[in-house]
């Protein structure tokens, strides 16, 4: 079966004031795998795809890769360059807990919430 993701909310915990707070997160899921595409913290449009690890009913990893983010201006690595255009592909390692089909989950510095249907 094919699942639907869908982003609901998200936001920082810490960092400056200027991140990107509607990632508009859409992906697909068959089995453990997953694909889709957001706007990340830093506004660019990120693709993603991993497998999902699921630990227990209420809480798992999501392990993958990344697309859109620029490592050399990333806040987090205390860069503050404002010419940030250098997007890379980064690892993805996210985890997550859910109840029924909601899921929040972590990354980075960003908390997000999801539904799967």
């Amino acid at each position: 079966m094919i699942d639907i993701i869908l982003g609901l909310a998200t936001t920082h915990i810490g960092g400056p004031d200027d991140l990107n707070e509607d990632n508009n997160l859409i992906g697909v899921q068959y089995e453990e795998y997953f694909i889709g595409t957001m706007y990340n913290s830093q506004y660019n449009r990120s693709y993603f795809a991993g497998r999902e690890y699921q630990i227990n009913d209420n809480w798992g990893i999501l392990l993958g890769a990344v697309s859109g983010y620029d490592t050399g201006c990333m806040k987090l690595l205390g860069n503050d360059d404002p010419d940030c255009d250098n997007p890379s592909v980064i690892p993805l390692l996210t985890p997550y807990v859910k109840y029924k089909s909601i899921y929040g989950m972590l990354h980075g510095n960003a908390f997000m919430v999801a539904i799967k249907f």
